[in-house]
């Protein structure tokens, strides 16, 4: 779909709003695309085209379409990462593009409430395992909810998951041995409010 804005402030609005009402009535199979993240992203530009009072209310609505972009690294030799508080609508989708610059392997685990200690003494115990590289030191466990793979130097990792429905505090390790300790963060899963 081309967007074309009108030169007036009253078009302008118009045609955001129909572009908007595209963007929703997009399956959700083809909302969680990176090309579908695009046009969220150019929508979102555009808003500051149209008269102010307007804009809130079309932000809150494309707020609401599709997967919700989250940019997370690892900070070079610090065993940490760059963001320890990310907060997310419950049942949102999420789409979390973990980039690791450091030079050791690290992931990203997302846990039940309450279980960080459980969950990475067990991922420590894998280093005993001959398989525990294999399987990225993520522990079979149903307290790890989401995880992504085990992410080399270098590279990134595109972790997408629904958050769960339940509000609350989830936290996200590493689970490579040892570095939980340290390497941990929280993942607020807030509640929508039905207008």
């Amino acid at each position: 779909m081309l967007v074309r804005l009108s030169a007036t402030p009253d078009g302008k609005l118009q045609s955001l709003n129909a572009f908007v009402a595209f963007l929703s009535n997009t399956p959700e199979a083809g909302q969680n695309t990176p090309a579908f993240g695009h046009l969220i992203g150019l929508a979102k530009g555009l808003v500051a085209d149209v008269p102010a009072k307007n804009r809130p209310a079309l932000l809150e609505k494309l707020e609401g379409i599709g997967s919700l972009e989250i940019n997370l690294k690892a900070l070079e030799a610090k065993m940490a990462f760059d963001k320890t508080s990310l907060v997310v609508p419950a049942g949102k989708s999420v789409s979390i593009l973990f980039e690791n610059p450091d030079m050791m392997p690290h992931n990203v685990v997302i846990v039940k409430p309450g279980s960080t200690q459980q969950v990475g003494e067990a991922a420590d115990a894998m280093a005993r395992l001959k398989d525990g590289f294999e399987r990225n030191f993520v522990p079979d466990t149903p307290d790890v909810l989401f995880h992504s793979p085990l992410v080399n130097a270098g590279q990134r990792f595109r972790l997408t998951f629904k958050a769960p429905a339940e509000p609350g505090q989830y936290p996200f390790l590493c689970t490579f041995p040892g570095h939980w300790r340290v390497m941990q963060g929280v993942l607020t899963v807030k509640e929508v409010k039905n207008p």
